[in-house]
């Protein structure tokens, strides 16, 4: 035979391989799964915060001289902080007050009364 190797040695023949493919697959698995590890293990290690907290500390600097905007915002916040039945109790009374200034134009200062029930409020909300 013409073409042949000496010695019975046949010529390379080339064979199709996919072990770079899936070596390549198998590092972009590794890759993917240590990155959701990482991910996982940050969230949950991270300090999340606390949403009742951070709404107390709001009220606690509110400005109560702009008593339209603190009514407001003292019923949507209160809303969220209150859980117990004796929150509610208080936040429900508070709020009762709060109405007369929301919805006008122009309103006055917050009465002594308001103020108190504010104060009583935020003591039950801090203490449970």
């Amino acid at each position: 035979m013409v073409g042949d190797l000496p010695n019975g040695i046949e010529p390379i023949v080339s064979i199709e391989t996919y072990s770079f493919y899936i070596f390549l697959g198998i590092v972009g698995a590794i890759l993917l799964l240590i990155s959701f590890a990482i991910f996982y293990f940050y969230r949950f290690f991270k300090k999340e915060e606390n949403k009742r907290e951070v709404n107390i500390k709001i009220l606690q600097t509110l400005d109560l001289k702009k008593s339209k905007e603190s009514a407001y915002l003292i019923t949507k916040l209160g809303r969220e902080i209150a859980t117990s039945d004796r929150e509610l109790r208080i936040y429900f009374e508070l709020t009762s007050l709060l109405e007369e200034y929301k919805y006008k134009k122009e309103v006055s200062s917050f009465s002594d009364e308001v103020i108190y029930k504010f104060n009583i409020f935020l003591e039950v909300v801090e203490s449970e």
